[in-house]
């Protein structure tokens, strides 16, 4: 699973559209949806909003790990 995936996935199981969810995080639909498509990665600072919404770690996002758990 990709990023992209593992970020659609989220969203969709927290039933949130991708206008929700970047009016949320302060960047455009399109951005997101680059996301999502894998087309590109979030910043840093965007990555761990993310994380945050969400409550899953960056890791689990990153495809470092499949372990969800937050570590904040």
């Amino acid at each position: 699973m990709t990023t992209g995936e593992r970020l659609e996935k989220e969203r969709k199981e927290k039933k949130l559209t991708l206008e929700k969810i970047s009016d949320i995080l302060g960047i455009s639909y399109q951005a997101y949806r680059k996301f999502e498509k894998d087309l590109c990665y979030p910043s840093a600072e965007t990555l761990i909003s993310i994380a945050k919404m969400y409550n899953i770690s960056t890791d689990y996002i990153l495809c470092l790990s499949e372990d969800k758990r937050k570590y904040w």
